[in-house]
């Protein structure tokens, strides 16, 4: 319990830092925005995970959700 604590505050707090880099093409901009919806995701995983109402499915759902940004990211 508490390592699965630790991680979730560690994703709410790492992942409301903002992100300047710079763009130079169209497929590094993709990359950006990529790991910027990934990283909503996860902080959307740690909201699930600590809300009172979650629920196996849902905490699922938001892990495939995770994996396949993951696998698109990788091709």
């Amino acid at each position: 319990k508490t390592l699965v604590k630790d991680i979730i505050d560690q994703i709410l707090q790492n992942n409301t830092e903002i992100v300047h880099a710079r763009r130079r093409g169209r497929h590094d901009k993709k990359i950006l925005v990529t790991v910027k919806i990934i990283d909503e995701n996860l902080q959307l995983l740690a909201l699930t995970m600590l809300s009172t109402q979650n629920s196996a499915f849902n905490l699922l759902k938001q892990i495939e959700k995770i994996r396949g940004l993951l696998l698109d990211l990788k091709e």
